[in-house]
């Protein structure tokens, strides 16, 4: 009989729920994804496969310290987090062990993997332009770095450089047009901006719609969570091409953790989330795309698919994040 096992959470931003058996012990997961989306994950998997999850939150940077000095209580047997520079620092960390299972391999391409197993990605996000439609020609708009021009001075919007996508952003200019032009190109954007940089993608498209900035660049999981509330009637999309670079990508990944106690429940748990059940309840929980081509895409997905994706892989540039950090210093964009 399954019972909810509710264990104390040990920091601010720890939770544990488990739907445990008396005989059968729990896997281990740790994530920074929300807990309402975890929850339904792992209650989704419990109810599929009878195994139990336990589960752990808090930053990204916590989880990965903690899985390497095995400085908490259970330890994890599955790291779930958002950030493909993340999963690469948690490679470099020694966090992970490879996985090698070809019911992955089948369901995920090899662009949205660590080349040796040590993770998955399972869900991704597309980084847009976005413009005010009311003041904003699209036949003006290219790709992201040409929003360094003199003609977006005081009409560019941009997020924090600590976010997810200004990383990725950064460390994808530094790899196609080497350090000193991708430099060139963030103080540019940073004399461009009509405001200060966004802390949240929401707050940055509420700009464009309130007409405080006219374009700016954002991850499609924001623009999808404003259209479906119908605030941002006046923010439409631009995707860069092939010609202009590409759409880059990022990634919610997981993979199994180097000191895992139970790595066979663990694979078998990153299998199911790479198949077509996981991936339903993966990306029902939150607004990303689905990392397996074989999902349908649900809407406003759905309406989202005519782009060219950047040849750039994101794995490549999980690897630049330590010189992003020093550039983004240098460039002053905060």
């Amino acid at each position: 009989m399954l019972a909810l096992l509710v264990v104390t959470s040990c920091g601010k931003n720890e939770a544990t729920s488990v739907p445990a058996s008396a005989t059968t012990p729990p896997l281990i997961l740790y994530s920074s994804l929300p807990e309402t989306r975890v929850r339904a994950i792992t209650m989704a998997y419990a109810e599929s496969s009878g195994v139990a999850i336990e589960y752990m939150l808090d930053s990204q940077s916590v989880l990965i310290e903690k899985i390497v000095t095995k400085a908490h209580r259970p330890t994890a047997d599955v790291l779930l987090i958002s950030d493909v520079g993340e999963l690469v620092a948690a490679v470099e960390s020694d966090a992970f062990r490879p996985a090698r299972t070809e019911n992955i391999r089948k369901n995920i391409p090899a662009a949205l993997r660590d080349p040796d197993d040590y993770w998955f990605g399972l869900a991704t996000r597309a980084i847009a332009i976005v413009y005010d439609a009311r003041s904003v020609d699209p036949e003006t708009l290219t790709g992201y770095a040409a929003l360094a021009d003199e003609a977006w001075s005081e009409r560019l919007c941009l997020l924090s450089s600590t976010a997810e996508s200004s990383r990725t952003l950064v460390a994808f200019l530094m790899t196609v047009r080497g350090d000193r032009e991708a430099e060139l190109v963030v103080r540019r954007w940073r004399q461009n901006l009509a405001r200060p940089v966004f802390s949240n993608g929401s707050d940055l498209l509420l700009a464009i719609e309130s007409g405080d900035c006219e374009v700016g660049i954002v991850g499609s999981e924001a623009i999808a969570g404003l259209l479906s509330e119908q605030r941002a009637g006046h923010v439409a999309l631009h995707w860069p091409s092939a010609a202009d670079g590409g759409v880059l990508l990022n990634l919610t990944g997981a993979g199994v953790t180097r000191h895992a106690a139970s790595p066979t429940k663990a694979v078998a748990f990153l299998e199911w989330l790479a198949s077509t059940p996981g991936q339903q309840v993966l990306v029902d929980s939150a607004r990303e795309y689905p990392a397996n081509p074989r999902i349908e895409f649900a809407a406003p997905f759905d309406a989202w698919t005519e782009f060219d994706v950047s040849p750039v892989e994101s794995v490549r540039l999980g690897y630049r994040l330590p010189e992003v950090a020093r550039l983004v210093e240098r460039a002053r964009y905060r």
